[in-house]
Formats: C-alpha cells, structure tokens, sequence
C-alpha cells in the first residue's frame, strides 16, 4: 500500500493498486489562511464535494484556518484552534449564503454550530480524522454512509478534546473500529450509536460532521482501490477531474 500526504486522488478505470492519502489542507492545493471553500468555492483539486450548513439549515461557509503558533492567527479571537498544524478546516462565523472562489475571510473564526458534509467522489474507505477543539457544551455526530445507503454514526463527548494551551486540544480518530476511543481530555469516550446491518466501510461515499459547538477537523485519511499517484492531478487537468464528479 502506497501513503500519499495530498489534497486529492483520481480514478482510473482497471487499476487494482490501493492507496491511502491524507487530506491535510496543505499539502496538495495552495490554500489561504481564511479561504472560503465548500458550497461551490472548493479548489478542484478536494476529492470531495463539500457542502456547509448552519444546524438550523441556513447558508454557511467554510473557511481554512491557520493553526500555525505564531502564524496570522495567532494572535486571534479563536486561540482555541492554535494547535499547530498547519490549515485546518472549519465553518466561518456569521457568514451566510455561498462565498465565490478565492475569498478571503479576513478573520477567519468558528461558528457555533455547523454541519460540514464530504461527498467523496469514488467510494472510499475513510480510516481516521483528526478532531480539532471539540469542546463545547454538547456532543459532535460524525456520520457514514456507504454506497449502498446504509450508516455507522459516531457520537462525540462534550469538551472531548479540551482547547490548547492548558488541554491537547486535538486527537486522531479512528473511523474503522467500533470500539470506544478514549477521552484525551476528562470527558467520556467516543462510541458508535449506531451501524446499520451490512454497513460497507471499505465504500464510503459521504462523511456528516454534525457539531453543536465550535470545532475544526484535519487530516482526513482516505483509502480507495482506483487511485494513481498525486502528480496525476496535473497531467489529466480540471476535466478529467470534474469527469469523475459526474458519473457518481
């Protein structure tokens, strides 16, 4: 199995080698610090469609933010997402409808409340992600759904990660095993709600991020059978890409 730490793969019809990834919002696509992304502003180069909503069903957008310690956000109004790690990515606070490509939030902060949902282009197994500042006053639903429509839904303590300096602030989540995952911080474990018989982890097609408080997630680790490597990208160009987007 080949790692690639890129923002997208593509999918090439009869090719039987696995590969995993990592979206990290840095690696791949050329990302600003306060960049909306989602609902129609994504670079091209996501290997998911990215919707953003308000939980009451409202119009938000995402936004990448720099985690970076003594980055442009640091300091900010949200110091709770300084943790380090380059571009993480989160739902602008009181924005509303759908921003154009290549805006630019010039404070870049987390709503309260938000649902990111990731459309992956191919069917995928989605092995981890790393949860950012989950610590409001309720919990966080992550939600699969395989191709078939069948779902495993993990539900997230509050105040699970606490927020830097005084707590880790982050964790790396599992999204393969069904057992609980341990607290970092003083609340109780992640559990699966639910998982529906039959459920396919191997061929996912979307990801919910449900939060009732302020979060960010990174590092979307991803394994797919129909994938080449990064470099790909450019030599097939946008077409090919938005190709894969409609035969879904």
């Amino acid at each position: 199995m080949t790692k690639y730490a890129c923002a997208a793969l593509v999918a090439f019809a009869g090719s039987a080698s696995a590969v995993t990834v990592t979206e990290d919002f840095d690696s791949f696509a050329s990302l600003a610090n306060g960049q909306a992304v989602g609902n129609g502003a994504s670079p091209a180069s996501f290997f998911f469609d990215l919707t953003v909503t308000k939980r009451n069903g409202s119009g938000l957008d995402g936004v990448i933010f720099d985690s970076t310690i003594s980055g442009p956000n640091d300091p900010s109004d949200d110091p709770d997402l300084l943790i380090d790690n380059g571009n993480v990515l989160t739902a602008q606070e009181g924005s509303d409808g759908t921003a154009a490509p290549g805006d630019i939030f010039s404070d870049p902060d987390d709503n309260v409340g938000f649902i990111l949902i990731l459309d992956f282009i191919v069917p995928v197994a989605v092995e981890s992600l790393l949860l950012v500042d989950i610590n409001g006053g309720t919990f966080t639903e992550i939600t699969l759904t395989d191709e078939n429509g069948l779902q495993r839904q993990y539900d997230i303590p509050a105040e699970f990660t606490g927020e830097v300096p005084d707590d880790p602030g982050e964790f790396l989540m599992s999204l393969v095993t069904t057992a609980p995952q341990a607290s970092p911080h003083t609340s109780g474990p992640i559990v699966v709600d639910f998982e529906d018989l039959g459920f396919d982890q191997t061929a996912v097609v979307s990801l919910e991020f449900d939060t009732r408080g302020s979060a960010a997630i990174d590092d979307i680790t991803l394994t797919g059978d129909q994938i080449p490597t990064p470099g790909t990208m450019a030599l097939l160009g946008l077409g090919a890409f938005a190709g894969l987007r409609r035969r879904r």
